[in-house]
């Protein structure tokens, strides 16, 4: 019984010590004072959809000590469009927690598939909190909406292959691509001017210059080896690059070339090559008819 007893002492003590050197190495939670304004860690670098005829949004801002008391706080705004409007400071009433503050703006400015960065910043550090972001920032835009304009065959040199296709089109504006013509989650994009019945295309992408060639880059997802991957250059201006109504066939002309995947330094090219998309039925009628 006494061997049971001295054990028991024991263990109480060194719990006791192991309890008295953890507190003495704990720093004390710092207290927080004042209002405690602060934006959402998840609202940093988000991004909102607007709809086409959207012209307002909100962007929370919060208070950590909802005291009885009103209290206003100054905030800058900054949005180098210069295509979106926000007051300069927001008033929490007695007791709230929360508060809007409106994003306004004419949907009529915004480029579509184009996101504008904005930013809010509480400007006034004695009313901010370290338990929150002082400041936001939020992409702001309205997305493409992707619908089938035709459906066809690309045949790919470069690949050697032939795949059954959609083309796609975003509604309200003349951009078109290829949703995966190599790989899911790489398409291939480019604007076409089909009300006025043109036969050029225009390839989108990463402008970039090679031996001297101005080309526009696109990924295609096929990697070349464990370092680097292979990527398609087009001609900017669309030379070769054309629709020929008669036959409804697409003519892709591109440069296939190595880029490493971490630093893009260029590797070599294959050289040129030929994907063609030969065009079987329209989703809404030939343009050229």
């Amino acid at each position: 019984m006494k061997n049971i007893l001295f054990s028991l002492v024991g263990l109480a003590l060194i719990v006791g010590v192991v309890g008295c050197k953890e507190s003495e190495g704990r720093e004390p939670s710092p207290t927080v004072d004042g209002p405690a304004i602060h934006f959402a860690d998840t609202d940093n670098n988000s991004r909102i959809d607007l709809g086409m005829e959207q012209t307002t949004f909100n962007v929370a801002v919060y208070r950590t000590n909802a005291s009885s008391e009103s209290v206003t706080v100054p905030l800058s705004f900054t949005d180098e469009s210069e295509l979106f409007s926000a007051p300069t400071s927001v008033t929490f009433a007695s007791g709230v927690e929360k508060v809007e503050i409106p994003v306004t703006f004419d949907p009529a400015d915004l480029e579509l598939g184009t996101f504008y960065p904005i930013s809010f910043a509480i400007t006034d550090n004695t009313k901010t909190t370290l338990y929150g972001p002082s400041q936001v920032t939020i992409n702001a835009g309205q997305p493409l909406i992707w619908e089938t304009w035709a459906s066809g065959v690309l045949t790919s040199e470069f690949f050697e292959f032939e795949h059954e296709m959609n083309l796609q089109k975003a509604k309200g504006v003349n951009r078109f691509r290829f949703a995966a013509p190599f790989v899911t989650g790489f398409p291939f994009n480019f604007t076409w001017d089909v009300d006025e019945k043109a036969t050029s295309i225009t390839p989108l992408g990463t402008g970039m210059t090679i031996g001297g060639v101005p080309v526009i880059r696109q990924a295609t997802g096929e990697p070349y080896d464990d370092t680097s991957s292979i990527y398609v250059l087009t001609d900017p201006d669309g030379t070769e690059t054309f629709y020929d109504p008669e036959t409804q066939v697409l003519t892709i002309s591109s440069y296939y070339y190595v880029f490493v995947d971490e630093t893009m330094g260029g590797v070599g090219g294959f050289g040129w090559f030929y994907d063609y998309f030969e065009i079987t039925s329209f989703a809404q009628g030939n343009p050229w008819e």
